[in-house]
Parts: C-alpha cells; structure tokens; sequence
C-alpha cells in the first residue's frame, strides 16, 4: 500500500511541477504582450505558439530525464504534457482561418 501511495504522490508532483511550468509560461506570455503589443501580427499571436511548443519540449525533455530514476513523476509530467498539447491542438483548429 505505500508503494501504491508514493508512486500516486510523485503522479500528483509532476502533474503540479507541469501545471507549474504552463502557468509561469502564460505569465510570461502575458507580460510579453504586455509590453510588446506589436508581435501580434495580423491577429496571430506567434509568440504564443513559440511559447507553447517550448513548453511540451520542456516538459518531453524532463519526461525523458526523469524516466529512469522518477518513473512515476515522468508519467505526471507526460500525462500533463499531452493534456497541453491536446488543447493546443484543439485551439489551433477552432480558430484556425485558412
């Protein structure tokens, strides 16, 4: 039972340490076009399209690292990462002009 326990636990933290990661990238986000109102050109905000396909590297990238020591965290972290890229996808579809 506790292995069930801390194998849940890690799940849990590396869902919380991707979730984390999106939300310090949203606000990034923000700020940028805070400050910087001009890159969205022409009602395309690539800068956020950037800034996703950075973070599901990130978040591939700590999935790989983790693999072997944090089985359980990886599989977290990749569970987010593919929520993340699911809803970018479903994002870019719907508002998709061309």
């Amino acid at each position: 039972m506790k292995d069930t326990a801390m194998k849940l636990l890690g799940l849990l933290l590396g869902v919380l340490i991707a979730v984390a990661g999106a939300a310090g990238a949203f606000g990034l986000l923000v700020l940028v076009f805070h400050f910087f109102p001009a890159l969205e050109h022409r009602g395309l905000p690539w800068p956020a399209w950037l800034l996703a396909l950075m973070l599901e590297t990130l978040l591939v990238v700590g999935t790989v690292r983790l693999w072997a020591r944090k089985r359980p965290m990886a599989i977290g972290i990749l569970l987010a990462a593919g929520i993340f890229g699911t809803h970018f996808v479903m994002h870019i579809a719907s508002h998709w002009n061309g």
